[in-house]
């Protein structure tokens, strides 16, 4: 029996997100996912390399006996394992990520869809104001952004 989507996603958003409430990022990631400045195109291509990296995990079983491995690396050995996979490494190239602007981006897009949702915590309060800001006054894309998080991300 297949795994439903949305259990995927959810399974594969906690994965990426596990350096954020598991370990503590290194400096230098904190200030990359801080300083990472959201615009709608940026949105939009993480979200799309999101989707497609869940859809790949889902089309391979290999790829889920991976999943624990890979809950036990930095943030840093992850973008390096994104960067290596040469499946992972064309959906972001096809979207105009490379690792490291990819998972940036998206714990800058997940951090300020919890600040504005009200959420206390680690993950949060990594969120720059501006981009929350930026969230609150495009919620076509936070409501977009919290469907693709498989209802990971509170609103």
């Amino acid at each position: 029996m297949q795994p439903k989507p949305l259990t995927l996603a959810a399974v594969l958003c906690a994965a990426i997100a596990a350096p954020a409430a598991a370990q503590s990022f290194s400096p230098e990631m904190t200030k990359a996912i801080q300083a990472y400045a959201l615009d709608a195109a940026r949105a939009k291509a993480i979200m799309s390399a999101q989707a497609q990296l869940t859809e790949l995990l889902a089309k391979d079983p290999a790829r889920m006996k991976e999943l624990p491995a890979s809950l036990q690396m930095t943030a840093e050995q992850q973008v390096a394992q994104m960067e290596k996979d040469p499946a992972e490494s064309k959906i972001l190239k096809a979207n105009r990520l490379s690792g490291k602007d990819y998972f940036t981006g998206l714990m800058a897009l997940r951090a300020a869809a919890w600040a504005s949702a009200g959420q206390k915590g680690s993950l949060a309060e990594l969120a720059s104001p501006a981009n929350v800001r930026f969230l609150k006054a495009n919620p076509a894309i936070l409501d977009e952004f919290n469907r693709n998080e498989g209802g990971v991300s509170p609103r």
